[in-house]
Parts: C-alpha cells; structure tokens; sequence
C-alpha cells in the first residue's frame, strides 16, 4: 500500500466504505391514500412483504407536527410472502380543514409519511340532547331528532380530540330516543348520528 500514490489509494478507500453506508431498511408500508367520504375519511394502505408485526396505529394531526392516536388495530399483521391491504375509517376528521394522517406499525416498528386531505363540511342537521350539560352518572340521555320517527340511526360518540368513544345504535320512538353515557370521561364531547344521506349532530358536556 505504501507505493501507491496519493490519488489511487483515496478512491479505494471510498469503494470499500461506500456500500455499507447505502444500506437502508425496507419501506414496509406503501401505497398509503385517503379518500373522503360524506362524514369521514377513509385509509388504506398496503404492508409489503416482510416480517409480521403486531397490529397498526392511525395518527391524526391538524399541522402536520402534533398527532394523535385515533385508532389502534392489534393482532397480526403483514405477511412474509405477499404484500397486504388494509383500510380505516376515521369517523371524526376535522371539516373545511386540512387533515393529515399517518400509518404506524406496531410495535412501533415503522411510521409512513405523511398524508393530508383537505375535509369539507357535511350538510349536517339538528340533533338535540338533554341534560346538557349531563351531571348524573347513572341517568340515561334523551335525544330529540327532528323529522325522523321510528327510524334507526348509527353513528358515534367523540371526545374533544375527535376519538371515537361509543358507538351509536339509536331506534326512535317518535322523534325521541335514549342512551346511556355512564361510561364517557368528562369534558366536551360531540355526538353524530346518520340516516341514509342525512347527519344529524350536536356537542354534549359531561361532569360525571
């Protein structure tokens, strides 16, 4: 080594070290997109082959730099000969906003980039609850629909961060329906029922 000159010896040097400073790990999640629906948005991506991985994250953020765990999805995932589709709804993203959101696998093995959606309004309608602000653990919760009678709706529970709470079976009598909320943290809450095109949505304050 101590013959060659000066100008052989430093592009030996960089073609011994080059190839192990270009080792990356494989992008494990692909194809990450978002469509908009009426009242939500909806993920799906692709797990490439690979090792499995214990369930997924979905992150939601309103500036691209704060997110929040909206959902969480355990069991195995990913597969280690074909690559894997899978698909979220989140039911409470933020209207007449941009939304951004992110895939993690877990156990936190890998995160996508990020993906925004710009979210529009819903025709939505009146939804009316009592008490409200509700004080009482054990009472149980009266919703009047307006012109909706003997009708089932479907929807949700959301707390103040747009997480799912408590799913919604509600079936009118007239125009008036209960539920319970023994279960619910307080704070400020939003509650969204659907009726085939129609929303129906109000806020609700708990102080169990």
């Amino acid at each position: 080594m101590s013959g060659l000159p000066r100008n052989k010896l430093v592009p030996t040097l960089i073609a011994i070290f080059a190839p192990g400073c270009m080792v990356h790990a494989q992008q494990r999640i692909s194809s990450v997109a978002l469509y908009p629906t009426n009242t939500s948005v909806v993920i799906k991506f692709s797990i490439e082959p690979g090792a499995t991985c214990s369930g997924f994250t979905i992150l939601h953020s309103l500036d691209s730099l704060n997110y929040d765990e909206v959902a969480t999805e355990p069991g195995i995932c990913g597969t280690s000969a074909t690559s894997e589709e899978k698909s979220f709804t989140h039911f409470a993203p933020v209207f007449d906003q941009v939304n951004y959101y992110k895939v993690r696998l877990e156990p936190r093995v890998e995160t996508s980039f990020s993906k925004s959606i710009f979210v529009n309004s819903p025709v939505q309608k009146g939804l009316y609850v009592y008490p409200n602000p509700h004080y009482e653990s054990g009472e149980v919760l009266s919703l009047k629909i307006p012109e909706v009678e003997n009708t089932k709706l479907s929807g949700g529970i959301f707390n103040a961060f747009g997480v799912l709470v408590k799913n919604l079976d509600v079936f009118t009598i007239g125009d008036r329906a209960e539920i319970t909320i023994s279960e619910l943290e307080n704070g400020f809450h939003s509650l969204r029922l659907k009726h085939e095109s129609e929303i129906f949505t109000c806020k609700l304050i708990v102080l169990h």
